[in-house]
Formats: structure tokens, sequence, C-alpha cells
């Protein structure tokens, strides 16, 4: 999981589903942008909002949309907040 902003986190669904790692960070709110949850789940008190993508280009536009609405609709609050995808951060390195 890395912060690329203030109280912005990015990171994998592994990390999504790692309580202490969560914990850590004060995440309050998850943007899912996967298919399917982490093996063991949520942490039950988050918030979470699935917009299901997949990793790289060929999204819908308006589903990206209202994933991009609903994170800076979260940031707006002034809580932690992770968002994830498959591969995390690391999948847009070249």
């Amino acid at each position: 999981m890395d912060e690329i902003a203030d109280r912005l986190f990015v990171g994998t669904v592994e990390d999504a589903g790692d309580e202490a790692l969560i914990r850590k960070h004060s995440i309050v709110s998850i943007v899912s942008l996967t298919h399917s949850e982490p093996d063991g789940g949520f942490p039950s008190d988050l918030t979470v909002k699935n917009v299901p993508m997949r990793d790289g280009p060929r999204n819908d536009q308006q589903r990206f949309d209202r994933a991009v609405t609903h994170v800076l609709s979260c940031l707006k609050t002034g809580d932690n907040l992770l968002v994830h995808c498959s591969a995390g951060p690391h999948a847009v390195q070249r």
C-alpha cells in the first residue's frame, strides 16, 4: 500500500483485506476496483464502494467516472481512503 496523495492510498486486493495494514494507515473507506473481495473479506467497520474494473485501459468511461467521483467525495470528508485493484500501484509501472 502506498500513499500517493494526502490521505489517498493505493494498493492490492490483498492490502484491502489486511486489517493490520488498514489500521496502521487509519483507512476509513475503500474503493474496490476488482471483481472479487480479498480472501478474508474487507474489515467489517469500513465503508466499501465497489466499482469493478479491469487493470489497464479497457474500462467503460462512466464506470471510471463513478470511481473518481466517489474518491473525490471521500477525500472531502478528511478521512483516509484506499483505492485498490488487483495488482496495486505496480500495475502501471513500465
